[in-house]
């Protein structure tokens, strides 16, 4: 054992909540031991990235949405972007990109800024400050891609058991969803 070895937890728990997230090192492993993805399609994973927007008074339009596809990925990548207007003056603006593109040259995150500068937004950050930023994978095989979320011992929820639907954006939703589900059944 190295310096840097580090026992593993003993989990003596009669059913344990697995809600480590996407493709966390736990779920993968359980997923393969348990068989959970048998008969099931590939999981396919993406990369989210987000800002959140300071703006000049006046130029947020609070409930405004916005969702767009592919622009300015290539044809072969999928993605889309998402701009929503916020009250105080603020605005969240991402980007949503497929992992599985094949050109090692493509930079999701230069997509992301080639977004913020189509014509349609770009004005809108003039003057304006970034509060925070972020990116995060996200699972996105949708229904064929669901393991069975049970198992002996334990039960996946979240982005662990893959409940993220990415046609109607509804991720938290399903996480907490999936969670109380389990609660309540335990």
């Amino acid at each position: 054992m190295g310096p840097n070895f580090s026992p593993g937890v003993a989990v003596r728990a009669p059913v344990t909540v697995v809600a480590e997230g996407c493709r966390g090192s736990l779920a993968k492993e359980l997923i393969r031991h348990f068989g959970l993805d048998r008969g099931k399609e590939p999981q396919t994973y993406g990369l989210g990235m987000k800002e959140l927007w300071q703006l000049p008074k006046g130029r947020v339009q609070p409930g405004t949405v916005i969702h767009t596809v592919g622009w300015p990925l290539p044809r072969e990548t999928y993605g889309g972007g998402f701009v929503y207007h916020l009250d105080r003056d603020r605005l969240a603006i991402g980007f949503v990109v497929g992992l599985d593109y094949h050109d090692p040259d493509f930079s999701p995150f230069e997509a992301f800024q080639a977004f913020k500068h189509h014509p349609s937004l770009k004005g809108l950050f003039a003057g304006g400050e970034i509060l925070s930023a972020g990116a995060r994978s996200l699972i996105e095989g949708g229904y064929g891609a669901l393991p069975m979320l049970e198992m002996p011992g334990g039960v996946l929820v979240g982005d662990a058991g893959g409940t993220l639907n990415v046609p109607k954006i509804k991720g938290v939703h399903l996480a907490l969803g999936s969670g109380i589900l389990a609660g309540e059944h335990l």
